[in-house]
């Protein structure tokens, strides 16, 4: 059986947030019991016990480094490449999916060199990448580039950054808000991925955490615009 993906990690968080069973978490990602055991038990912060996905997903990564795996940017890669940059995923998007999925990847730059290669030969990889034009601007939305700068300097706790993850088909998504200051991530699962059910679940974080929001930004393209709108008509603290 493969290995957890991050989305999976990412589920396994959201549920222990919700006392449920690691019995039931087993069931519902379809894993033996022992599994889900070994995971929280090797992966869950040293200093407090609390499970957290993207730390868990950090050490998973740590031990996969610490026994080097030479990977080849093969033909089935390029193929799974080529497959998402038709849907201009940007090649960190690429990287990101991939390991969601929990397939084999190479690094972005090796994306960009395969995407400019091919592009010296003549062919047409090159014009799925996005820029900022292509993307458009969100009138209501606070870009990254927007935010103030004690954001930037990260000194202050209540800056956050909104985002979700999506799943293998893309037919679920988690929902996360991540604040600069303490690296800390909420996270929520997202069936419809609607404009409603996002604002639900953003005010759901806040309140279920009585989290004091100052700023609230995205770095999401105009694909989600509606899904995004609604979360900067929050009132945040000035």
């Amino acid at each position: 059986m493969s290995h957890l993906t991050l989305e999976q990690r990412c589920e396994i968080q959201v549920y222990l947030q919700e006392k449920i069973s690691r019995a039931e978490i087993a069931r519902r990602l379809n894993r033996p019991k022992k599994t889900i055991n070994e995971e929280i038990k090797r992966n869950s912060d040293g200093r407090n016990g609390v499970y957290k996905a993207v730390l868990a997903q950090r050490k998973y990564e740590q031990r996969k480094k610490e026994k080097p795996k030479k990977i080849r940017f093969t033909e089935s890669i390029k193929k799974e490449v080529i497959r998402l940059l038709s849907k201009d995923y940007s090649p960190e998007q690429i990287v990101g999916t991939l390991k969601l999925e929990g397939k084999e990847t190479v690094s972005h730059e090796w994306i960009y060199r395969f995407i400019w290669e091919d592009k010296r030969k003549g062919g047409k990889l090159y014009k799925h990448l996005q820029t900022k034009d292509k993307r458009g601007i969100i009138a209501e939305r606070k870009s990254i580039e927007d935010r103030p700068e004690i954001v930037e300097k990260r000194c202050r706790i209540g800056n956050y950054e909104a985002d979700w993850v999506l799943g293998k088909n893309h037919k679920k998504a988690i929902l996360t808000m991540n604040d600069r200051a303490t690296g800390y991530t909420f996270l929520e699962l997202l069936e419809g991925k609607t404009s409603e059910e996002v604002r639900l679940k953003i005010e759901k974080i806040i309140t279920d955490n009585q989290l004091t929001i100052y700023t609230l930004t995205t770095d999401n393209g105009k694909e989600i615009e509606d899904s995004t709108r609604p979360l900067f008509s929050l009132k945040t603290t000035s």
